[in-house]
């Protein structure tokens, strides 16, 4: 937690807030709205990326950051949340296609390099 007692928590859009049915967008998950709401009550700074939106991987992605940012005010979620075509510089991130690593475990790394197939 920060200074300010509040937290900046990232959560990726497709597949964590909601099915992945890229290009559309699905109805969020149950528990998104009430969570993001006391989230923001407790004042903890709330961003919602993907990379659907990512203009460095997608020149054309701004018509997706306006779906997406009509998808928020649509779902009644605007209000708690910033938009970011990147994963911000959060104190804590969910994400449906992330594996967690600290390096400085030699079980971590070995199970990184399984997944990678990366042999020594």
């Amino acid at each position: 937690m920060l200074d300010g007692g509040y937290m900046i928590i990232g959560f990726d859009l497709d597949g964590t807030l909601l099915p992945f049915v890229f290009p559309e967008l699905a109805d969020p998950y149950e528990w998104v709205k009430p969570t993001f709401k006391k989230l923001h009550e407790k004042g903890h700074k709330i961003w919602v990326y993907s990379a659907r939106f990512n203009y460095e991987m997608y020149p054309d992605a701004y018509p997706q950051f306006v779906k997406v940012k009509q998808w928020l005010i649509d779902q009644d979620l605007a209000q708690y949340v910033k938009l970011s075509p990147f994963k911000p510089p959060a104190d804590i991130i969910f994400d449906d296609a992330a594996v967690t690593l600290d390096g400085a475990h030699p079980e971590n790394v070995k199970r990184m390099k399984e997944l990678l197939e990366i042999n020594d």
